[in-house]
């Protein structure tokens, strides 16, 4: 309330019921005001006390809510309500212009849009109603000051404000009317008033001057999660903010001022803070514009904006008060560690990471004869603006259009015509009593007779536990009937009992069991109608357990079952088993024979849906024995009629599981004729196996193929576009009937050869597949020596390798003998020796490529049985030599030799490092 005013000492807690004024005294507007609260207070109490939190009177109830504008907009309806002893009326200032969620009277701007949920804008919302007191001086309302007075200004007044608004409820969210209601309640991001609280302390003896301060929340964090308080400010006045005056027209800079006080320059001096605002931004919930007095000129004010609003708004001509502060500009409560100093000692602090709404107030008076401030040492909450809440509706929102659920508003009926006399009256209208009711004496319902001997008369049908009886009695729940029924009966059950075998029910008869019936009974919804179930007989619809309370098929059977007039009598039936004296027939209402399966398929060790035999069976399988040792074992002849196929495609023949060299062994097969599949139902081949990749879709094929004079293994892989590509092949030579293909366990292979030696053992020529020469078509090498020779002999390799290369040549001359103007030569001859003869030749010349230097002339060609002279050979000279030669076959055995020697002398070549290679493919 900013006003100026001297105090406020109203406090519930002293419970003063009224203030008496003395003659001859001073009147003090703290007196006066106190009165009229202590008159609000207790008119607000009883009220509450009468009708609750809130409420609405039944013959002018307001704030019903409707959907208006094709579902986009809502209605409020006019008349009173009430929220904690307070009044709040709604009425239009034009009959034809209804009160709407968008222009309602103290809401100015509101639209449903700001309160839609982001995320998720269809679903339930609440409508709610939002209520406080504002305070209203002659700025807001002129009406308030009397023209007679020449404008002086007088008193003030305090408004009943109220807002409608909307909050989204989740999906977690109750729907329960009373979980949305009552003391203390508050919508989901709302709060009554500021948390944080404010504690101030001051010097005693430093007051020097009568004055109530106003700190105000200047900038809250109303939506803040996490509640941070980074961004909250605060100002403050000296004058509890009632320095302000009516702002006449205004530039960017500039403000024409009316009513200013007694002298504007004092009012606002250079220097001061001044907040300019309107009468709509506090009930919005904003704050004002702050600037800074730079000049005064009798009623112009111009101002420099204070930061962050440094340049002029753009809501300029829409700011019509001017207010005073006492601080120079807005103060972080967080810009502080300690106690905020105001002036003459009185220091401030507040409570960090808490709730703090903007507008709120705290008032601390201050006395020069005492020289200090009236306060109490703890810290206190805001002293105001305290709001309310209660709901209205609840609504739902479907593809952008309102529909109204339910009414939440609590309605009452006058004194006067809605209670009861307690010594006898007549209610008109419906009762609800939500706790007991005894009644000593009769009750009826319907009748009103004298002669009514009942306790209880009904004339209608009586629904226990259901609103809409079907019946005369209608009961949505377990009946337990009985002396003895001391267990509770659940939903739909029906419990008679008494003291043991005591307890009886008959229907269409006097009972002689816990159950009679005489007729047929039927179970089940789809029974219970209808005339099927037949004479003295029973049907059931769901399931039956006889020796089990949870049944999970039709008929479910804890124990032996005995079929048959011969059986029934007996105890012959196993322990959970079956016997059947007649035919039994699955899927056959007419069995023939013992067991007759038709309409199915039928497995024994199996459960698999995509079964597609007729018969299954996993393990072995005996006919005419009752102990067989294999898969299928047959004692006695095997005959196929009308279909020989079905017999040679078996074959199997007398010999079968009898130790003969011709029979078919152990876990074993003969076919005479004819071709296998195995994972295909179309056999190519002798034995034809099939397999798909699950994860690149190939069909791998493996075939044994006979074709004249020869058979081989063959494994094919077909691609998913019908590709044929031939992978692997074993068989025989066509003529000699020797090995093709070998693989030993040494990782050897044999190409015509049956006991491999070597890595790969080859009986025959090797030819290129290309143009490329077979030198190019060798990856891979192996060292079989490496050494010294000893001499200028040619060195032999073992026969059957395909080539002999020189793969590295040292000159390591003693260092006792190396002289670097000593010249050298080299010598290179080749020989071979084939069987059978072959015209091996040398295709190139030697190629010598020195390693350890990077000069092209360093390096140079040798032909066959040639030699280069005046070679210069230092301590350690290195060539590789890769010669290369045509026309080889695997008989080929060749030499390779390299001497070196000076120019005079040949030498010899013990110094000389020799690497013999083999090459395969």
């Amino acid at each position: 309330m900013k006003g100026d005013f001297s105090r406020f000492t109203f406090d519930s807690k002293n419970r003063y019921s009224r203030v008496l004024m003395q003659q001859g005294r001073v009147q003090l507007d703290a007196d006066w005001n106190e009165q009229l609260d202590i008159s609000a207070y207790r008119t607000e109490t009883e009220i509450t006390d009468f009708i609750g939190q809130s409420g609405a009177p039944e013959n002018n109830a307001g704030f019903v809510i409707s959907v208006i504008d094709e579902g986009t907009n809502l209605k409020i309806g006019q008349g009173r309500f009430y929220i904690e002893g307070m009044l709040f009326e709604n009425y239009s200032y034009s009959a034809d212009v209804d009160v709407t969620f968008t222009n309602q009277p103290d809401f100015p701007n509101a639209t449903i849009e700001d309160f839609l949920s982001k995320r998720k804008p269809d679903g339930k919302y609440l409508v709610y109603l939002d209520v406080c007191q504002h305070h209203i001086t002659a700025l807001e309302a002129p009406t308030i000051r009397d023209i007679a007075l020449g404008g002086a200004d007088t008193t003030t007044r305090v408004k009943n404000v109220w807002q409608v608004k909307l909050c989204k409820l989740e999906d977690a969210d109750t729907l329960n009317r009373s979980d949305y209601g009552g003391p203390g309640w508050q919508p989901e991001g709302e709060a009554a008033i500021s948390e944080g609280k404010l504690t101030v302390k001051a010097t005693p003896g430093a007051i020097t001057e009568n004055q109530l301060y106003r700190v105000e929340i200047h900038q809250g964090n109303e939506g803040s999660k996490t509640k941070s308080t980074d961004n909250v400010s605060f100002k403050w006045s000296r004058d509890n903010g009632a320095i302000a005056a009516q702002v006449e027209a205004s530039t960017d800079e500039d403000f024409i001022i009316k009513n200013a006080g007694r002298d504007a320059d004092l009012a606002f001096p250079v220097g001061a803070l001044v907040e300019f605002s309107n009468a709509n931004l506090p009930l919005n919930g904003k704050p004002g514009i702050l600037a800074t007095v730079k000049r005064v000129q009798s009623n112009r004010l111009t101002v420099e904006w204070k930061a962050p609003d440094t340049q002029p708004p753009e809501n300029l001509k829409e700011l019509t008060i001017a207010r005073r502060w006492d601080c120079s500009k807005e103060i972080g409560i967080e810009s502080f560690n300690e106690f905020y100093e105001l002036e003459q000692s009185i220091t401030v602090k507040f409570e960090l990471g808490k709730l703090y709404k903007t507008g709120d107030y705290w008032l601390i008076p201050s006395r020069a004869l005492t020289g200090s401030i009236e306060w109490s040492p703890e810290a206190q909450s805001a002293h105001g603006i305290r709001h309310r809440y209660c709901s209205l509706a609840l609504l739902e929102r479907k593809d952008g259009i309102f529909s109204v659920l339910a009414d939440w508003r609590s309605i009452f009926k006058p004194i006067t015509s809605g209670l009861l006399n307690k010594a006898g009256d007549t209610m008109t209208g419906s009762l609800t009593i939500d706790q007991n009711l005894s009644v000593t004496g009769k009750a009826a319902i319907g009748y009103n007779s004298t002669n009514q001997t009942a306790a209880l008369a009904i004339n209608g049908n009586v629904g226990i536990g259901t609103t809409s009886p079907g019946s005369m009695l209608s009961v949505a729940g377990g009946v337990a009937i009985g002396s003895n029924s001391l267990v509770a009966a659940s939903d739909g059950q029906l419990l008679v009992q008494n003291s043991i075998r005591a307890a009886r029910i008959g229907i269409g008869t006097l009972p002689n069991s816990v159950l009679s019936v005489a007729g047929e009974v039927a179970i089940g919804y789809s029974y219970a109608g209808s005339n099927s179930a037949p004479e003295n007989g029973l049907l059931v619809e769901g399931n039956i357990g006889v020796g089990t309370p949870i049944p999970q098929s039709k008929l479910s059977v804890a124990g032996g079952v005995a079929i048959g007039s011969n059986y029934s009598f007996r105890n012959a039936a196993p322990n959970d088993g079956l016997i059947v004296e007649g035919n039994l027939g699955i899927g056959e209402i007419n069995p023939k024979q013992k067991l007759v399966v038709t309409n199915g398929k039928a497995s024994v060790g199996y459960n698999d849906a995509d079964q597609t035999a007729a018969l299954a069976i996993s393990g072995n399988l005996g006919i005419g024995t009752t102990s067989p040792k294999a898969q299928l074992e047959i004692s006695g002849s095997l005959q196929a009629t009308g279909n020989n196929q079905a017999l040679t495609a078996l074959h199997i023949k007398s010999t079968f599981n009898e130790n003969s060299k011709n029979g078919v062994k152990q876990n074993g097969l003969i076919i005479e004729n004819g071709n296998v599949g195995i994972g295909t139902t179309n056999p190519i081949s002798k034995l034809t196996i099939q397999t798909i990749d699950p994860y690149s879709g190939k069909v791998f094929r493996c075939e044994v193929k006979q074709e004249p004079e020869k058979y081989y293994l063959e494994l094919n892989a077909t691609t998913e576009t019908g590709i044929v590509r031939w992978g692997f092949k074993l068989g025989h030579h066509p003529t000699s009937y020797s090995n093709v293909l070998v693989f030993d366990q040494q990782a050897r292979v044999g190409i015509g050869v049956e006991k491999p030696t070597v890595a790969l053992d080859v009986n025959g020529i090797i030819k290129g597949v290309n143009t490329k020469p077979l030198m190019e078509q060798i990856v891979h090498r192996r060292i079989l020596y490496s050494g010294t020779p000893q001499s200028c002999g040619p060195s032999e390799v073992d026969p059957g390798k395909l080539l002999v290369e020189v793969s590295s040549l040292v000159a390591a001359v003693p260092e006792k003998q190396a002289n670097t103007s000593r010249k050298y030569r080299l010598y290179a001859e080749y020989a071979a020796y084939t069987s059978p003869s072959s015209n091996i030749a040398l295709k190139t010349e030697i190629k010598f490529i020195k390693v350890n230097s990077s000069d092209p002339s360093a390096s140079f060609t040798l032909s066959k049985n040639s030699y280069v002279a005046n070679l210069t050979i230092d301590e350690y000279t290195e060539w590789k030599v890769v010669p290369e030669f045509e026309n080889l076959d695997v008989n080929c055995r060749i030499y390779f030799s390299v001497k070196a020697a000076n120019e005079t002398k040949w030498g010899s070549i013990r110094h000389l490092e020799l690497q013999v290679a083999d090459f395969f493919l």
